[in-house]
């Protein structure tokens, strides 16, 4: 990673096995605002127009340097740099009418800091009667539900993988998924934690500076988390998922995603894809567009049968590699794109590789001066929780079957 300090550790894990599913999401959201660092020339934009804004509000409360008070209403900020989020999901084709088997939330905070992650379901526990979404939903529930107790002061801070590791355990249901989460501390460190083949980037002066990589036992078969008294096959946590710590700086992009995404995009076209749809400055409406811009360039060289990704050189790569053949499952010359990509002579390689695409974007703003989009993010983010609190209601049922299955062995 270029110029940047970042530390990375990760162990093996126990043996697990690949299918492929997916989930719906959610969030939660919290309360306050106050000071700013240096901008990016992508974030100068949002700077300058919040900037005169910031100026008065701290002028209106001048007397008290710690705190911003509305009449009568104190709010003290602890961080001075915030997640700003949004998010877009394309479900895989034959999916769509239950919503494909994706999961991703986002809680931003106006206190600053934030946490955004994604999971990616294991859709073969369909052939066996499983809901191949719900374990991935009630996995995010989870995981937003650690976040919550370990921001409490009492709890001494948050820290990804702990929630993870957390969500695992309380997610006691038949299926598996991979999971990743990035936060912004108090500090204004990025911290993250990720196991399978979903995952992150961030962006930073028109290039990708840092990043997660997949972890996996072999190409094609991430790790994955399951409810481990009732799974032989279920990767723990706590030996196998990757944490990174990274500093975060204001105008930061960071883009978390299902393997949708990184199997069919490269690191230079994703830039380029941000900062057109950046070009105007950063805002909760640019990371929108740059969510939605992200899943349809995913979903273009998804239906493509003849272009190079990611996902097919490496298959490549592998079947020199071990003699195995690999089927890269694209959308062939339908759908959307695929016709027109072919009529246009595009392509050239072994195919995009179809799958549920989730992307959540969000940047990184100062928390005083950025306030208003912060709430934006929040009210996106309210709406959110409901799905999830519907998905872990529904759940109640399959998770005292689960646990009568394991007391019973």
């Amino acid at each position: 990673m270029f110029g940047a300090t970042a530390t990375t550790t990760s162990s093996a894990c126990a043996q697990s096995a690949r299918q492929s599913s997916r989930v719906l999401s959610s969030s939660l959201t919290s309360s306050s605002s106050t000071s700013s660092s240096e901008s990016s020339s992508l974030f100068s934009s949002f700077k300058n127009t919040h900037r005169n804004r910031g100026r008065r509000h701290r002028q209106r409360n001048s007397s008290s340097p710690s705190s911003s008070s509305k009449k009568g209403n104190v709010i003290l900020t602890s961080a001075k740099l915030a997640l700003i989020p949004s998010y877009s999901n394309l479900p895989h084709p034959a999916k769509t009418a239950k919503g494909g088997e994706d999961a991703w939330f986002i809680k931003p905070d106006v206190k600053g800091g934030g946490v955004i992650g994604v999971a990616d379901g294991v859709g073969g526990f369909g052939d066996q009667g499983v809901d191949p979404g719900l374990y991935a939903r009630v996995l995010a529930f989870e995981c937003l539900k650690a976040h919550q107790v370990s921001t409490n002061p009492l709890f001494g801070g948050s820290d990804p993988k702990a929630m993870i590791l957390q969500a695992q355990k309380e997610t006691k249901l038949p299926g598996a998924s991979t999971l990743c989460v990035v936060e912004i501390d108090k500090s204004g460190q990025l911290r993250a934690a990720n196991v399978g083949d979903s995952g992150f980037k961030v962006i930073r002066g028109g290039e990708v500076i840092f990043e997660s990589t997949p972890s996996q036992h072999y190409f094609n078969c991430p790790f994955q988390l399951g409810y481990m008294p009732l799974s032989a096959d279920a990767d723990d946590a706590n030996e196998c998922a990757e944490h990174y710590s990274f500093k975060a700086m204001e105008g930061d992009v960071i883009v978390v995603a299902s393997d949708g995404v990184f199997d069919n995009v490269f690191n230079e076209e994703l830039v380029r894809v941000v900062g057109n749809s950046c070009s105007q400055g950063l805002s909760y409406e640019t990371m929108a567009k740059c969510a939605e811009d992200i899943v349809l360039v995913s979903r273009a060289h998804a239906e493509d049968k003849t272009y190079a990704s990611p996902y097919s050189l490496e298959a490549e790569k592998y079947a020199k590699e071990t003699g195995t053949k690999v089927k890269v499952p694209s959308g062939g010359g339908g759908g959307l794109f695929g016709g027109l990509n072919k009529m246009m002579g595009k392509g050239g390689g072994g195919g995009g590789k179809m799958d549920d695409i989730t992307v959540v974007c969000a940047f990184v703003g100062p928390t005083a001066e950025a306030q208003g989009e912060i709430m934006k993010s929040v009210q996106l983010a309210a709406g959110l929780y409901d799905d999830l609190m519907q998905a872990k209601n529904k759940a109640k049922g399959e998770e005292a079957k689960t646990l009568r299955t394991v007391q019973l062995r």
